[in-house]
């Protein structure tokens, strides 16, 4: 099957699908990823069941692994972090305002590859700005 991408109605995003991440990935596939990256800014791809394995071979196909300051990994895992709130804490969490990613590191990672295993029915939206239409905020699809 091919890549294909499907631009979402916000300022950036689109949703991949014909390509599973769950297997190692193709020099031309990953090409192919990051020809979508550059374009849409933001991809999501759905309906990936993937473990801790499958995201770390995902991200380190796409650049090297960054160095998290403030959240530990989980054990096993040197470059995972875990970011988990259950539904009744009523305490602020780091990083629930407007916050870039390791940006201010003086070698960022290329890119942050998140995955939601239990997503919320609303809230704890991802959001992110775009250069190409300022003013706008890509909402990730």
């Amino acid at each position: 099957m091919e890549i294909q991408a499907t631009a979402q109605p916000a300022a950036c995003g689109a949703l991949v699908q014909g390509v599973n991440l769950t297997r190692p990935l193709s020099d031309a596939q990953v090409a192919t990823i990051r020809a979508l990256w550059l374009q849409h800014q933001v991809l999501a791809f759905p309906n990936q069941p993937m473990e801790i394995e499958h995201i770390e071979r995902f991200a380190s196909s796409i650049g090297p692994f960054g160095v998290d300051p403030y959240f530990d990994a989980i054990p096993g895992h040197p470059h995972v972090a875990q970011v988990r709130r259950e539904a009744d804490e009523q305490t602020p969490i780091f990083a629930e305002t407007w916050h870039s990613d390791w940006s201010f590191l003086a070698h960022p990672p290329a890119a942050t590859v998140l995955y939601g295993n239990v997503i919320p029915p609303a809230g704890g939206d991802t959001c992110s700005p775009t250069n190409t239409r300022p003013g706008t905020r890509c909402r990730a699809p």
